[in-house]
């Protein structure tokens, strides 16, 4: 998981899950995880994409949850860069 933070009272991580479907093919999913300060945590589902990540939960996802799996996404393709 990765962890980002915004202010003191917000901790978000991005965790990868692994999960089978029913027919034994590997789904993955970028669950990015916000902690408020009461210690409520929200979960909003991603798949990835060629063009990044689609969010695939209910409704919208949060401002914050957008930004964490944008960074993520920084992340992975400075990781991938030879350069």
């Amino acid at each position: 998981m990765l962890p980002f933070q915004r202010g003191s009272t917000v901790t978000t991580q991005v965790r990868t899950v692994h999960r089978k479907d029913e027919n034994g093919e590997q789904t993955t999913t970028r669950e990015v995880v916000t902690t408020d300060a009461t210690g409520s945590e929200h979960v909003y589902p991603f798949v990835p994409t060629e063009d990044g990540h689609e969010y695939v939960g209910e409704g919208e996802p949060s401002d914050l949850a957008v930004e964490a799996i944008e960074a993520w996404e920084d992340v992975e393709a400075a990781e991938g860069d030879d350069g």
